[in-house]
Formats: structure tokens, C-alpha cells, sequence
């Protein structure tokens, strides 16, 4: 079990795929399915959220997400999901990076490049 503080502590539930966050004096259940719905994409973006997240939790950091699909620059014909979670306090390379292996872990490297999941200290 994991304890996760901060000023709007948020947690992943593996088993319920739900993201429970307290804002002000409130919960706020928000399923994942209602933030992974890419496109296309949204079976393998879920699968790299879901772990991302789960690991999180598992180390008691407290986060806010955000899924959009975005256009690559230099080909238009290009697109992929882009996942900005922001991470409350000051954490370290090692451990953002440690949360991104974990959440990659697994996946197919041409699926891995459709997926760009960037840690944000806050």
C-alpha cells in the first residue's frame, strides 16, 4: 500500500483502472479510459499510462496527467500521442527515468515511438 502526499495527492487504481484525486475537500474519480481515448492508439497509450501511473503510486508521487494526439513537425503524416504527467515536488532524473522504463517495459520498440510520455516536475 502506498502513501502519496502533496497538495492535491492523486493516486492510480490498477485493478479499477481509476484515477482517485483529492481536490479542495473532495474526490475526484476520473476512469482512465476517459483520458487514454486516442484515436487508434488508445489500447497501447492505456497500457503505458497504466503502468506509468502504477508506478507512481507504487513510489508515492503524486500527479496530474494530460493525453492529447499531436502532428510531428516535419511530416504531416506523422502523429502520436503525446502524455505530459506532472509530477508534484522535485524528483530526480533517475527516478523519472526509472518510471518511463517501467512504463515502456515490454513494448514493441515501432509501437514505443507512437507513445511520447514526458515526466514534469511541478
Amino acid at each position: 500500500m502506498a502513501i502519496v502526499v502533496g497538495m492535491n495527492p492523486t493516486v492510480f487504481i490498477q485493478g479499477r483502472e481509476m484515477i482517485v484525486a483529492y481536490e479542495g475537500s473532495r474526490f475526484k474519480n476520473t476512469p482512465l479510459s476517459q483520458i487514454v481515448d486516442v484515436d487508434e492508439l488508445e489500447p497501447l497509450v492505456r497500457e503505458i499510462v497504466s503502468r506509468g501511473l502504477q508506478k507512481l503510486t507504487e513510489l508515492g508521487i503524486s500527479f496530474s496527467i494530460h493525453v492529447s494526439m499531436e502532428r510531428d513537425a516535419e511530416d504531416e503524416n506523422w502523429s502520436y500521442a503525446f502524455v505530459n504527467i506532472m509530477i508534484e515536488g522535485k524528483h530526480s532524473d533517475v527516478l523519472q527515468n526509472e518510471v518511463i522504463q517501467y512504463a515502456y517495459e515490454g513494448i514493441d520498440p515501432s509501437d514505443a515511438t507512437k507513445v511520447l510520455m514526458v515526466l514534469e516536475n511541478v
